[in-house]
């Protein structure tokens, strides 16, 4: 089971990779999140990078239909996640531009520089963002069953109170962390 919709993922990661990269996509067939535009990213002062995303724009940050569901990156029909980008624009993007490009389950990551032309170059993915994929991949739980969710405290919320979401949830399960409403006790 995927760790969120690529704007949870945003919102969940998005401290880990301040400052440690420019762009991030997080690829997905349902939302696929942009660092530089969504709230994450404007609240970590992530600076635009022109980068042009192909799909239809829900909010910022935030694109739905990206690509065709599928096998591929994060649940679509893809193979190249480039394919998803259309041109950088050229008044707010540099040559050094770096961006990673990760599944929502961290299945799938590439890591690009932009080149002389504004196009992105696959390069070697620095250890520091290889260990925020990991992070991905540890926080993606198997789905054993269905569940009707009433409520609770979502992939984002939990990833405001620490860095490793699942552990979060892993303390829930254990009784170690005690979950109330307005104080009242839940079930």
């Amino acid at each position: 089971m995927r760790v969120g919709c690529g704007s949870a993922t945003i919102g969940m990661f998005a401290k880990q990779w301040h400052g440690k990269v420019d762009e991030v996509v997080v690829v997905d067939d349902h939302i696929t999140g942009v660092l530089s535009e969504h709230q994450a990213g404007k609240l970590l002062d992530i600076a635009d990078t022109g980068i042009k995303m192909k799909g239809r724009r829900s909010t910022p940050g935030r694109y739905f239909q990206v690509a065709d569901p599928g096998t591929g990156w994060g649940g679509t029909n893809i193979s190249d996640p480039l394919s998803i980008l259309g041109p950088f624009n050229a008044k707010e993007a540099r040559p050094g531009l770096t961006m990673l490009m990760v599944s929502t389950t961290g299945e799938h990551a590439s890591y690009y520089v932009l080149d002389e032309a504004l196009q992105p170059v696959e390069t070697e993915m620095p250890a520091d963002l290889r260990f925020s994929v990991e992070r991905i991949q540890e926080n993606c739980e198997p789905a054993l069953c269905t569940v009707l969710f009433m409520g609770g405290a979502g992939g984002s919320l939990r990833a405001g109170v620490t860095d490793n979401p699942v552990r979060l949830t892993r303390s829930v399960k254990d009784a170690l962390t005690r979950v109330t409403s307005g104080g009242a006790p839940v079930y």
